[in-house]
């Protein structure tokens, strides 16, 4: 869907940074899809800072490949220009894999948005949103309708459509953000999955045979991580069994049956979204950082999908 705000905020054309062709393909189609036409694209980081120097820039989209194409130096030298708007344009990275050395050069580089890859459409176009729309700070405007900030993501372990459907709806409605959804069943992708998005919000599908969502909560209850382990979690019921037993430790905020998801899902995950921000405000207090001997960084600082 075309964004007309998003495209009168992006005077300048977009550059991508790639000498993948799928990549390029699948980015510049989802410029395309938000209308974004003006996108310039740049097979080798030199050409990319050649291409700073010389055109104003809205936008820079740039993979971060294998050791042989590395766009950090050129990002971060772009950084430095005599332009002073190139050090306020955003870049949105697409990588691999996220870890905490990635995270700390990402910060040096002036980098604040990351998706990883296989990319997921809805969360790449909802990440170029957030990256011109400057939602940066920990201290946003509230909406007229609650106080609250902008929230990142809010993932589905489940693929039945009736599950996704309706808690598509809510999240499109309540937040403006499209659901993230895990549907292959795969444990371990589900595992990488939540350490690389960092959700707010998981919502389990317990009576979807073959997601595996529980034992993803119990995995994640344990993680050393509090960022991941603090994560609040909504179980959804089969119809059949709407009385059953959640262990304890899955420290499940709330419990709906298939049947009352449209009635209950919205205040579940209201109270679920006011429970991670509180958590994120306490974060934000203790003046947290991504740094293995102090502790966990404020989740505003990097948005990473």
């Amino acid at each position: 869907m075309v964004d007309a705000a998003l495209i009168r905020k992006l005077k300048a054309p977009a550059l991508i940074v790639s000498d993948n062709k799928l990549t390029v393909q699948l980015t510049r189609t989802l410029l395309f899809g938000l209308g974004i036409g003006n996108v310039i694209v740049s097979a080798t980081p030199q050409d990319a800072l050649e291409n700073a120097t010389s055109i104003p820039l809205g936008l820079i989209v740039a993979e971060y490949g294998p050791a042989s194409f590395d766009p950090m130096p050129a990002l971060k030298a772009m950084r430095t220009l005599a332009n002073p708007l190139m050090a306020q344009t955003p870049v949105v990275l697409v990588v691999g894999k996220v870890d905490q050395a990635l995270v700390r050069e990402l910060r040096s580089a002036g980098i604040e948005f990351a998706v990883t890859k296989p990319i997921c459409a809805g969360v790449f176009t909802d990440r170029v949103r957030r990256a011109l729309g400057g939602h940066r700070t920990t201290s946003t405007v509230a909406p007229v309708t609650r106080a609250r900030k902008i929230t990142r993501l809010i993932l589905a372990l489940t693929s039945d459509r009736h599950v996704i459907q309706i808690a598509g709806d809510v999240v499109a409605r309540a937040w403006k953000l499209n659901l993230g959804t895990e549907t292959s069943g795969d444990l371990e992708r589900a595992k990488h999955r939540i350490e690389s998005e960092l959700p707010d919000v998981i919502i389990a599908d317990a009576g979807c045979p073959g997601t595996n969502s529980l034992e993803a909560l119990a995995w994640l209850r344990t993680h050393r991580d509090k960022r991941l382990s603090g994560i609040p979690a909504i179980a959804i019921a089969p119809d059949d069994a709407p009385d059953m037993t959640v262990p304890a430790y899955l420290e499940i905020q709330s419990l709906i049956t298939r049947a009352s998801m449209a009635a209950e899902l919205g205040g579940a995950l209201e109270k679920a979204v006011e429970q991670a921000e509180n958590r994120d405000d306490r974060d934000v207090a203790a003046d947290e950082v991504v740094e293995p001997a102090q502790d966990d960084a404020s989740e505003d600082t990097l948005w990473v999908v």
